[in-house]
């Protein structure tokens, strides 16, 4: 066989090998471009932004993936609760089919935490979308922050079981005035007793006779005709001056109220803790007999429920072995008075000898730009082209 032709052959396997090598390394440095920092956005929407005292107004929950594919969030939403009112939370349509945990709604600290997660094997949703709407009743004038604590989570896949959420975009409502009828009593004639006069409901005798108007008599039989201003100061039905006396809110404590739950905590590990067992135990403390909730955001995601023991203690050791690398846990307790309280932590396992260093960096993948042993894998595949190029000619 001619040696041209066989040195020919050469340089053409080499230079089809170097245009492999160059193709394969620019698309997973293009990988890695898209791989980048998490882009995920949040979004508080109101229906109305200047509603008047007493009404109702919904506030969306929107979100923007951006290149993320996501699996699942935790919202932790802040408001001021002198000035409104949370009464209830809806789930969006971003999401088709999705497990949640809660609402808990908390109208004395101003707090709404929501779960929406995907269950494993369902695929992850980019785009934009709604996931859930707050309804809220305006109670009192000015403007009043809604935001998205700090607590609030974004998952999605490939991105390690880090937090993917980027932006947290809040709303201001403006509540305004609004006359409300029922301010002044329209019934009661000049000079009674006002709701302030004092705190007892029961009405004394001696303020009955005032409350008849003055030409309002009464037949006592005869030819006797005596105001009422006369009369025994027996209480009338129609003058009683209950209603106006009623204290307008329950007081503190009394019936109605509900004491305040036994909020759960995460006692065995502080959020963002290394962990070096593949099944760690996961404890801590609860109102007694209080039902533990327990997700787990994995690669095979936990979800299941344990009892507080007598002491309020509960704990957790997960059946199968958790991956080594970044997971989260969401806890909700529901106590025997149905009162619920939330907690959640991100941690990492690692198996290995020696606990990896933990940033607060979202994502461990390579940040856009060529490293060197990329620029060396490229300039190699194009050494190869060049020598199958001369071997040819």
């Amino acid at each position: 066989m001619n040696k041209r032709l066989i040195f020919s052959i050469i340089g053409i396997l080499i230079l089809v090998g170097g245009l492999v090598t160059v193709i394969f390394l620019a698309s997973k440095q293009q990988l890695f471009k898209q791989k980048a920092a998490p882009a995920t956005s949040l979004t508080l929407a109101p229906t109305s932004t200047t509603p008047a005292i007493g009404d109702s107004f919904d506030v969306g929950i929107n979100i923007d993936t951006g290149a993320n594919q996501v699996a699942g969030t935790e919202l932790y939403v802040s408001f001021d609760s002198s000035k409104l009112k949370a009464n209830s939370v809806s789930l969006g349509t971003f999401f088709v089919s999705p497990q949640v945990i809660g609402p808990t709604i908390n109208n004395t600290n101003g707090t709404v935490f929501y779960s929406i997660y995907l269950p494993p094997g369902v695929v992850p949703k980019s785009g934009t979308g709604n996931l859930a709407v707050v309804n809220f009743t305006a109670l009192a004038n000015g403007a009043v922050a809604v935001n998205f604590t700090n607590d609030t989570i974004v998952v999605a896949v490939g991105e390690g079981g880090q937090n993917v959420l980027q932006n947290k975009n809040g709303a201001t409502i403006n509540v305004g005035e609004i006359a409300q009828a029922s301010a002044t009593p329209s019934a009661t004639p000049e000079g009674t007793v006002t709701p302030n006069a004092t705190k007892s409901p029961s009405p004394t005798p001696t303020s009955t006779p005032t409350l008849a108007p003055a030409n309002e008599t009464s037949n006592l039989g005869g030819n006797s005709q005596l105001a009422l201003a006369t009369q025994s100061p027996s209480p009338t039905p129609t003058a009683s001056p209950t209603p106006t006396l009623a204290p307008t809110q329950a007081p503190l404590g009394g019936a109605g109220s509900t004491a305040t739950p036994v909020a759960v905590s995460l006692t065995s590990f502080s959020t963002g803790g290394v962990l070096t067992t593949s099944k760690p135990t996961f404890s801590g403390k609860a109102a007694a007999g209080a039902s533990i909730r327990i997700v787990i955001h994995s690669d095979a995601q936990i979800d299941t429920t344990v009892t507080a023991n007598s002491s309020g203690n509960w704990s957790f050791t997960p059946t199968n072995p958790l991956s080594n690398g970044s997971h989260t846990i969401a806890i909700t307790a529901t106590d025997s008075s149905n009162n619920t309280s939330n907690a959640s932590a991100s941690f990492t396992v690692s198996t290995g000898t020696s606990a990896p260093t933990v940033t607060t960096q979202p994502s461990k993948l390579p940040a856009a730009g060529f490293s060197a042993p990329t620029i060396i894998s490229v300039l190699a595949g194009l050494g190869l082209f060049v020598i199958g190029i001369a071997l040819i000619l």
